[in-house]
């Protein structure tokens, strides 16, 4: 897919180009920070015998791996270590197969249009995935419209984001994972803006959206 818009990598900064005043932030809902991963889908497009648009995949196994260091968080070195104690290439091969074998991510890209995870079944295909990797107390939610509402509740009920994005001028239709929201205040007190913290399975540091820009994007809540 073709960038059209650059990553934003820091959201205050970006805010300030947008509007022209300084921005900082007074809020960040949603705490995962020693948990998170950024793996990306330059890390496995060469597994086996290749991956075409395995944007869903990655971000499933960014949340394989959050989950499990959010459940050992806590629970000193020992625990931490444990949480990643194996291989992120062998996880991704799996959820790939999972997604591959269920007909919920085909690994062809025909003519930039077919192939990938799909919308309608990016749940089940979750679902299935934390119960092959024994997550039976992960529990996805259902696709609801990308509403800064929708994504706030989720985010306060200490939810992971599975992103299912659609038309944007930076992505394009991409799945990625979101782990927080965070609430700008303009230096004039009155202007208020909201961004993701993301795992956009492109880059290994987080990155940013403003909420402003999902248009008629979509997502569902990971519980766990």
């Amino acid at each position: 897919m073709k960038k059209k818009k650059g990553v934003i990598s820091d959201p205050c900064k970006d805010a300030e180009e947008r509007y022209a005043q300084k921005f900082r932030v007074v809020e960040t809902i949603g705490a995962l920070d020693d948990a998170e991963t950024y793996y990306t889908t330059s890390d496995f497009q060469n597994l086996d015998r290749g991956y075409r648009r395995h944007c869903g995949p990655t971000a499933l196994t960014n949340a394989l791996f959050t989950i499990r260091g959010t459940l050992h968080r806590g629970k000193g070195t020992e625990g931490a270590q444990s949480a990643r104690d194996f291989s992120a290439e062998k996880v991704f091969s799996r959820v790939a197969h999972i997604g591959m074998h269920r007909l919920l991510y085909w690994n062809t890209d025909l003519f930039h249009r077919f192939g990938g995870t799909s919308n309608l079944l990016a749940p089940l295909y979750a679902l299935t995935c934390f119960r092959a990797f024994c997550q039976k107390k992960v529990r996805p939610g259902m696709n609801l419209p990308a509403w800064r509402v929708f994504l706030q509740h989720a985010f306060s009920k200490g939810a992971l984001v599975y992103l299912e994005l659609l038309f944007h001028p930076c992505y394009g239709s991409h799945h990625l994972l979101a782990s927080a929201m965070l609430r700008l205040e303009g230096e004039d007190g009155r202007t208020t803006k909201y961004y993701l913290k993301l795992a956009d399975g492109w880059g290994k540091t987080p990155r940013y959206l403003p909420v402003e820009e999902l248009y008629f994007s979509q997502f569902f809540a990971i519980y766990c």
